[in-house]
C-alpha cells in the first residue's frame, strides 16, 4: 500500500460515524449537500484581499482558479 493510500485510510479510520455519513453521501450523490449538518462543521468561504503564496507560479494561479479563503462554522456558531 502507497502512503497516499494508507494516510487515506488512518484519516478515514479516524472519522466520527456522522461524517463518514457525510463523506459517503457527498461522494454518492456528486457533492450536492448533505442531508444534515454536524455541530462544529467548517464551510470555506471566499474573503478579499489576503496573502497570496509567493510560491505558486502565475500558472497555477490561473489553472487551478485559486482563491483566498477563509473557514468559519456553519452557521455562524462558534
Amino acid at each position: 500500500m502507497r502512503q497516499d493510500e494508507a494516510n487515506a485510510d488512518a484519516w478515514w479510520d479516524n472519522l466520527p460515524p456522522v461524517r463518514r455519513v457525510q463523506v459517503h453521501h457527498w461522494i454518492t450523490q456528486r457533492g450536492k449537500q448533505p442531508p444534515e449538518e454536524v455541530p462544529g462543521q467548517l464551510e470555506l468561504v471566499p474573503v478579499e484581499g489576503g496573502r497570496e503564496d509567493e510560491e505558486m507560479t502565475k500558472t497555477n494561479k490561473d489553472v487551478a482558479g485559486v482563491r483566498t479563503v477563509a473557514a468559519r462554522p456553519i452557521g455562524g456558531v462558534s
